[in-house]
């Protein structure tokens, strides 16, 4: 008898996320992932998003750093990017506060009006976390005005039993 090994590939490994959740080819795998997290009925969201792999978040210059979103998804009504941190601390925070600004101001040429566009909604999937933010950002969300930055934490993910909870069946 011949056995194969098959090796387990957690999400949280940057480039199968990126994979599962930002080609076209899977779109239905994050449509779902969203709908569940969101409480939208299944299938809510079918042709109603597009994704974008590893997008560069405009810039405003040419001597500005550059920036890859992992995953970013827009709709007629909102814009939200998706990342991956093994490890959550002061520059991934200071990076997820850069790349939710560039999408919403993207969204405006000079000199027009703040306010009317997309909301952005920033959601940072993270396994550890530094000392530094322990209990203050776990498991919790902000919301101001136009922005939502979403904070969810895989700690515990390789002592997870099965769940019905849907969106937890994806982490």
């Amino acid at each position: 008898m011949v056995t194969k090994e098959v090796e387990n590939i957690s999400l949280m490994d940057d480039g199968l996320f990126k994979f599962i959740f930002g080609t076209n080819k899977n779109i239905r795998f994050l449509e779902d992932f969203l709908e569940s997290y969101f409480n939208y009925p299944q299938g809510y969201l079918k042709n109603k998003i597009k994704v974008k792999y590893e997008v560069a978040l405009p810039k405003d210059n040419y001597k500005q750093k550059n920036i890859m979103g992992d995953v970013v998804v827009e709709s007629t009504t909102f814009v939200i990017n998706i990342e991956v941190y093994q490890y959550l601390n002061r520059i991934s925070l200071d990076k997820s506060d850069v790349y939710i600004m560039r999408l919403y101001l993207s969204q405006y040429s000079i000199g027009s009006e703040y306010g009317k566009g997309k909301p952005v909604i920033q959601i940072n999937i993270f396994k550890k976390i530094s000392d530094e933010f322990k209990g203050k950002i776990e498991d919790k969300s902000s919301i101001t005005g136009n922005f939502k930055i979403i904070y969810i934490k895989l700690d515990k993910i390789e002592e997870m039993k099965y769940t019905n909870v849907r969106y937890k069946m994806w982490l």
